[in-house]
């Protein structure tokens, strides 16, 4: 099976996320010889340059630039995520799509895995002050 993994949080790769992501990588390697890993990376205006294990050459890393450049990063963001994604999944035809955190597209390129790390979001209303957070926890996003 073809399998894409969103990568962008190798490019974080300090944060909780980038060392599940990491971490996971390394042991997929370690116990699936069956499947073809596509990472999916993000090359954002602003982004660092990212944290990749040493893997087999099952894995791939296919760098996405960002056509949006210039609008700033929550909006690169999210053109990522709902737009950009999905057409290198449909390029790389990839066959199931995992989304390493909170946010899958909602047209969704393939089958799709989605980790959910934390629900504070969906729990505690104080926590969704930021726009961004209000969209990804609202009903919207879990009819998908």
């Amino acid at each position: 099976m073809r399998i894409g993994v969103n990568a962008l949080f190798l490019q974080r790769p300090l944060t909780g996320m980038g060392q599940h992501l990491f971490h996971l990588l390394k042991g997929l390697d370690e116990y699936d010889d069956q499947n073809t890993y596509v990472l999916l990376s993000p090359r954002f205006k602003n982004s660092s340059v990212g944290r990749f294990p040493q893997l087999s050459e099952r894995f791939q890393n296919k760098e996405v630039v960002s056509a949006l450049r210039r609008f700033g990063q929550n909006f690169e963001s999210l053109w990522w995520e709902q737009v950009e994604m999905v057409r290198a999944c449909h390029r790389e035809k990839i066959e199931l799509l995992h989304c390493p955190y909170f946010a899958a597209p909602l047209f969704l390129p393939a089958r799709t895995v989605v980790t959910v790390h934390d629900v504070i979001t969906l729990v505690m209303p104080e926590y969704r002050v930021r726009r961004e957070s209000r969209m990804y926890s609202s009903p919207v996003a879990f009819t998908v």
